[in-house]
């Protein structure tokens, strides 16, 4: 007979469970890392794409001023 506890091991457990005794998991693995490369295979890129960066430089001369009172009055 079997004298060790039965542990309560909830949905997380039972789902763990299911993949570790599995002989699909082995299938969905590889099917994961075949459709992952495929997807990276198909994806189009460029060399040099452009890329427009919505930020502007401002650059103000004060001096005296500090800076918290310069980003106050510039913004």
């Amino acid at each position: 007979m079997d004298n060790t506890p039965k542990i309560y091991k909830g949905f997380a457990g039972k789902l763990a469970s299911f993949f570790i005794d599995s002989k699909l998991t082995l299938i969905i693995v590889f099917a994961s890392l075949l459709l992952g490369m495929l997807a990276v295979y198909l994806l189009p890129r460029e060399e040099e794409p452009q890329i427009k960066v919505p930020m502007i430089d401002v650059m103000v001369s004060m001096p005296g001023a500090s800076p918290r009172e310069i980003e106050e009055r510039v913004s």
